[in-house]
């Protein structure tokens, strides 16, 4: 993300920098792990519930703008699961974390065309950067990697999260400091608004297939009605083929991120094609997630494209078909993280 490679993070990383990265960092989301997540996302998640029915509440017309709810829910959950700091942005958002990810993150979201435009040319000529201000404050993304590192120092117990992966990284010396704490910027960077982002379009997608919600809605009732407790774990998730299916479908349809770029690194063959090393290879994610050859009516909102074994196998990307979280090598490291967090 910083023009110094130095402050790199497993987003923005190539080759060598990349494969080191990858390796430290895939530990922090094996299955364990992720089971782990479960009770803090759920307190989160109780705070959220509270806070919009507040909001319900107070509006005249009982109409809640979810969006910065969701993005109270996704600082929320990243800040409890993977930092172990509670922020409660719901009741203070104005708290610095929440503002600095709004201020970086949103503000960074393409708005216009001739944006759009920009953001095009830098990728094929990424030398003009150094003279240009692409990323905004630099303060506020070093603000970020001080967080990092000043949870990481002061921890001193383990909570079996990413900030104790971190310190484990840190003592072995895989990565220097500054790449450690990058980490910090990119599980902002990766989680932050991609997950407000698709629980607010999945939200306007279930209000208008209301069909599709109560579906959901029934599986959901069900499965609840079977947990003595009422508490949703890594088990009872697997009982919710349906709601995984909204998900996939709606990513597919409202997607956060519509390209995805990967540098040749070797001249290649690619069929008749020809591909030099140092060509940058744009792969368009919204044209392909609405190629109807691939997907019938591609701009009907229908779940059951992913249910059953075809559905499964279809979205985890294996056929470069769903590429939702990418695909191939590079495949989103944390996947099942943010399908967790977005239940």
């Amino acid at each position: 993300m910083f023009l110094n490679l130095q402050h790199i993070s497993l987003i923005d990383a190539r080759k060598d920098y990349w494969k080191e990265m990858r390796k430290a960092l895939s530990p922090t989301f094996t299955s364990g792990k992720i089971k782990s997540m479960f009770a803090p996302i759920d307190g989160v998640v109780n705070r959220m519930v509270d806070h919009m029915e507040k909001k319900r509440k107070e509006s005249a017309d009982s109409v809640v703008d979810v969006k910065p709810i969701f993005q109270g829910l996704s600082l929320d959950s990243i800040s409890n699961c993977a930092f172990g700091v509670e922020t409660d942005s719901f009741n203070n958002p104005g708290n610095k974390l929440f503002k600095t990810c709004l201020n970086i993150f949103v503000g960074f979201t393409v708005q216009t065309a001739f944006e759009s435009l920009m953001l095009f040319t830098f990728s094929f000529f990424p030398f003009l950067q150094k003279f240009m201000d692409t990323y905004g404050d630099k303060k506020q993304w070093d603000y970020l990697w001080d967080m990092t590192k000043e949870i990481s120092e002061k921890r001193t117990h383990e909570r079996g999260d990413f900030i104790d992966r971190i310190k484990e990284i840190k003592k072995q010396g895989i990565l220097n400091e500054y790449q450690t704490y990058a980490q910090g910027i990119g599980f902002f960077q990766a989680g932050f608004e991609t997950t407000s982002n698709t629980l607010s379009t999945l939200t306007y997608a279930l209000a208008k297939n209301p069909d599709v919600q109560e579906e959901l809605f029934r599986e959901v009732e069900e499965v609840m009605s079977k947990i003595g407790d009422g508490k949703m774990d890594h088990e009872t998730v697997q009982d919710m083929p349906y709601t995984e299916a909204c998900l996939y479908e709606n990513l597919r349809l409202n997607g956060p991120v519509t390209r995805v770029d990967r540098l040749c690194l070797r001249d290649s063959q690619l069929g008749n094609m020809k591909i030099k090393e140092g060509t940058l290879v744009q792969v368009p994610i919204w044209a392909v997630h609405h190629d109807p050859e691939l997907y019938p009516e591609p701009d009907r909102f229908d779940p059951s494209r992913f249910l059953g074994e075809g559905g499964k196998a279809a979205a985890s990307g294996g056929d470069f078909k769903y590429l939702a979280f990418g695909g191939g090598p590079r495949l989103c490291i944390g996947m099942r993280w943010v399908l967790v967090n977005k239940w």
